[in-house]
């Protein structure tokens, strides 16, 4: 299991995991967040003027949802991985905690990790399709 270190910004592990598919994040009960929290203003925070707001500039919904739940569990760790046909998988995490990773399109990259300290090769999936890029 990759090691954590913590950093001004976080935490950061010996691989990164960068999702662009359809995902969320899941207790033994609820919805923590998933790809679509993103684009929902953080409720309870006054008026909204939806023509103005930008989920980068005036915070959104996922990210305080995933902070929420950072700071409840700081020592989450992957414990292990489902995969699934065409490139899905499930993270179970600690405090019984699971990623799901739904690849549904045919065309764009879905999802990649790689080694957080060296950008060189990347295990990435597209379309469902898996495949090594290299930097050369």
């Amino acid at each position: 299991l990759p090691h954590l270190d913590k950093k001004p910004r976080g935490m950061v592990g010996d691989l990164a995991l960068h999702v662009q598919c359809p995902w969320r994040l899941d207790t033994e009960t609820s919805i923590v967040t998933g790809l679509t929290d993103l684009w929902q203003p953080i409720p309870n925070c006054g008026t909204i003027d939806y023509d103005a707001w930008d989920w980068d500039r005036d915070g959104n919904l996922q990210d305080q949802r995933m902070a929420d739940y950072f700071s409840q569990y700081p020592n989450s760790k992957v414990r292990s991985v489902s995969p699934f046909e065409h490139g899905s998988f499930t993270l179970h995490l600690s405090e019984n905690v699971k990623l799901f990773v739904f690849v549904s399109g045919c065309a764009s990259e879905d999802w990649r990790i790689f080694r957080h300290s060296s950008y060189d090769t990347h295990f990435v999936v597209t379309g469902g399709i898996a495949e090594l890029e290299t930097d050369e």
